[in-house]
């Protein structure tokens, strides 16, 4: 691969390597492969913008990667979403947070059937529930809901209840999947040589999952509303 003697010599010379690396090295390797078409070397100094153009080069190299890493990570979510994995539920990045108090006093915890039955009337997707624990529920919409008011969710929910505390809790944890196409869309943005087409793409995508996320925090209030109810 073209860049792979550059690469080799960022690695070695990192963080923890007493090796510095330096421009003659640069320039060594860049000689060495003969000076790949495109990037010209004039002297010994190398310009800002032939540096540009090797970085920007290597971190494309990544971007395949990337792209299979969400994949992957849409598939594997699947998985443990239908398979309602307790750590896959109760763990993670959390972008929503809501601490609520339930009445004290001989409440009856609701099962997760009288849960699901109770929201089963709110609009949108349905929202499934399943109990993965003591006083501890994991929430989330249907798969492939291709109904009215259907969308690709941004985060999975987790529901605990701390009778003890009166003191209710319901956590909205980031999908993977999210995660790493976030990241493939920022090397895009670093990346792209059409900045304004990069930038567009950026901000439809932001606007698309903050819209989304606004959807499903709402939903999540319903959620634990619905539960200090029936907690009565």
């Amino acid at each position: 691969m073209v860049y792979r003697k550059f690469l080799t010599l960022f690695l070695t010379s990192g963080v923890g390597s007493r090796r510095t690396l330096s421009w003659r090295d640069v320039v060594a390797a860049w000689r060495e492969m003969g000076e790949p078409a495109g990037l010209t070397l004039a002297s010994h100094t190398i310009g800002h913008g032939e540096v540009q153009s090797f970085i920007m080069a290597a971190l494309w190299q990544f971007i395949p990667y990337l792209l299979t890493a969400s994949i992957c990570s849409v598939i594997i979510e699947i998985i443990l979403s239908v398979s309602w994995v307790p750590g896959y539920f109760s763990s993670g990045i959390a972008i929503y947070v809501r601490k609520i108090k339930i009445a004290p006093g001989e409440g009856r915890l609701p099962t997760a059937k009288e849960l699901e039955s109770a929201l089963s009337t709110l609009k949108g997707a349905p929202l499934l529930v399943r109990e993965i624990g003591k006083d501890r529920f994991a929430f989330r919409e249907k798969l492939f809901y291709c109904g009215a008011g259907g969308y690709s969710p941004v985060m999975r929910g987790y529901l605990v209840v701390r009778p003890e505390k009166n003191e209710l809790e319901v956590r909205g944890y980031l999908n993977w999947y999210l995660f790493f196409f976030s990241i493939c869309l920022l090397f895009f943005l670093v990346t792209t040589p059409t900045k304004p087409a990069a930038l567009i793409i950026t901000c439809c995508f932001l606007v698309l999952v903050s819209y989304i996320y606004l959807i499903q925090k709402k939903r999540f209030m319903e959620v634990d509303d619905m539960v200090r109810q029936l907690w009565k």
